[in-house]
């Protein structure tokens, strides 16, 4: 899928994932979930988790797809979730229902992105200038935020906002 930012420019999934990890080292790879349908009709047993850089098999055009904002280590199994155990490194934060539920004003950063989930609500997302190694600080900045209001909670594991 490709998208145009607001210079004009085309920006593919591969070019936007890679902006966010650049060329990472090692066994860690961000997980990427990708469905056919509307998110919300779909069990999470019909998700398809797989790891690794963005490419053309991984990410779909004709598919939803989300990508965690971390790393993660492969299991004893060479398996990938995302899961505490198995963090390695935080590389971005999002903040979501911006302009909805949390007030545009609020935001005194200038963000790495926005997208626009739905008419004047917004995903803004901020690429740190390094990566944070410590789960437990990782963790307790994603707790920071929203305990600030700066977002919406998607889901009760912060091993899941993450991505």
């Amino acid at each position: 899928m490709e998208h145009t930012n607001i210079l004009g420019d085309t920006i593919t999934n591969d070019t936007f994932i890679r902006g966010i990890f650049g060329h990472i080292i090692g066994n860690e790879r961000p997980i990427i979930v990708s469905l056919a349908g509307n998110p919300d009709n779909l069990n999470i047993s019909e998700w398809i988790e797989q790891t690794g850089m963005a490419s053309n098999s991984l990410v779909q055009s004709n598919q939803n797809s989300y990508v965690s904002l971390a790393t993660f280590r492969p299991d004893n199994n060479g398996k990938y979730h995302q899961q505490k155990k198995q963090f390695a490194a935080l590389f971005a934060v999002i903040l979501n229902d911006v302009g909805g539920q949390v007030p545009l004003e609020r935001i005194g950063l200038a963000p790495s992105w926005v997208i626009e989930t739905a008419k004047n609500n917004f995903q803004i997302g901020f690429i740190l200038a390094s990566p944070i190694m410590d789960s437990a600080l990782a963790e307790r900045l994603l707790e920071a935020i929203v305990d600030a209001g700066l977002t919406t909670l998607e889901n009760e594991n912060p091993y899941l906002q993450l991505g």
